[in-house]
């Protein structure tokens, strides 16, 4: 996160709340083919926890909503989102758009988040990913707390598997 502007009398930044790493491997591939093959390809990765994440509360929510199902994670329950959706902060919807950029200068992929209260801008950040920026954004709230989390699901592959790396935001 780069920045964080604000126009109305509260102050509301883009926070991490917790980071997880997994990691889809696709050794042993070379003798499939057909269905076998797409099949392998693209099964759910497994759960890749150190004793910190199993103990993160985020952990817990994704067993109870079956993001996390027999030690393996449900990439389907994270569906993209649009560059324009609703977030919900503090049960109440306001308008979210997310811009793809490319800092030139810093040589970075970034995506511009920019939250706004009809008209009223509440907080513009910006997050940095690697390259390819193959990064997908879905939200949730999984913590029941009246705010949605904002998840940022970001995969590239390496060394004949993908890796994933998935960070939960919300908006405090």
């Amino acid at each position: 996160m780069f920045c964080s502007c604000e126009t109305s009398t509260k102050s509301y930044s883009l926070q991490e709340l917790d980071r997880f790493l997994f990691r889809r491997n696709y050794f042993g591939a070379d003798s499939l083919s057909g269905k076998a093959l797409y099949d392998f390809m693209n099964r759910k990765p497994y759960v890749n926890y150190t004793d910190t994440q199993k103990e993160s509360p985020f952990y817990k929510h994704f067993i109870r909503e079956k993001v996390i199902e027999n030690q393996r994670w449900n990439l389907a329950k994270f569906d993209t989102l649009p560059e324009n959706f609703m977030y919900n902060l503090n049960n109440k919807e306001i308008t979210v758009s997310v811009k793809f950029s490319y800092f030139e200068k810093e040589n970075t992929n970034n995506y511009i988040l920019t939250f706004k209260d009809a008209e009223n801008l509440i907080t513009r950040d910006t997050l940095t990913f690697e390259f390819p920026p193959d990064v997908i954004f879905s939200k949730m709230d999984l913590n029941k707390n009246g705010t949605d989390e904002l998840y940022a699901l970001y995969k590239n592959y390496a060394i004949n598997g993908d890796n994933f790396e998935l960070s939960i935001f919300e908006l405090e």
